[in-house]
């Protein structure tokens, strides 16, 4: 399959936030990855990611931290 650039990029975008889990500190939900967290908040990911790199303070008033999710059973 053939990606343009921009495909290409998007895809990598969304394949490295779905990778990093966080934490909302209002609501205490913890999210396997940023993308899961917009969605069940209606956020953008990538504000998501420049809260958690320090560039924005909040996003839509919510704060998050990155968490490890333990995935031993």
């Amino acid at each position: 399959m053939w990606l343009t650039h921009s495909e290409h990029s998007s895809l990598h975008a969304e394949n490295s936030k779905a990778k990093i889990a966080v934490k909302c500190l209002e609501t205490g939900k913890v999210y396997k990855s940023l993308l899961e967290a917009a969605k069940d908040l209606d956020l953008k990911a990538g504000n998501i990611s420049r809260h958690l790199s320090g560039t924005i303070k909040h996003v839509k008033n919510y704060h998050f931290e990155k968490v490890e999710i333990n995935n031993e059973i």
